[in-house]
């Protein structure tokens, strides 16, 4: 059989379970912890790596559905607000350039696709909700 087997998806559809792999190929990457650990773990986990921290869906892409927690009032905001709190990743804030890369696809030895973006981080936020 071809292509991406069951067992794989996690770790391509999964932020948390991405990362993994990211520290196991040794590419530094934004600590984080799961919003499912509650929100007293996810409060020990930003006394430990500062706020703000921010949690974002662990499922989708973009920024979509994005918070920038600053402060514990704002974290139990979060948490009673937010109705699928428990399906979010909490990552430490980071500032940086961004670099992404998506896929590269060889076909008989020829690259069927790829991509790749670099650029400088933009003053406009891209943190959807607070």
């Amino acid at each position: 059989m071809t292509g991406i087997q069951a067992d794989r998806i996690r770790s391509i559809k999964e932020k948390s379970e991405m990362k993994k792999h990211y520290l196991e190929g040794g590419i530094p990457t934004a600590r984080q912890t799961l919003a499912s650990a509650g929100r007293e773990a996810v409060a020990a986990f930003a006394a430990e790596v500062g706020y703000p921290i921010i949690a974002k869906p662990d499922v989708g892409v973009g920024a979509s559905g994005t918070y920038k927690i600053s402060n514990e009032a704002e974290l139990a905001d979060f948490y009673a607000k937010e109705p699928h709190a428990n399906q979010y990743v909490v990552e430490e804030f980071i500032t940086g350039e961004i670099c992404s890369g998506r896929a590269a696809v060889r076909v008989d030895d020829r690259l069927a696709a790829v991509h790749h973006g670099h650029r400088e981080p933009e003053a406009r936020p891209v943190v959807l909700r607070r």
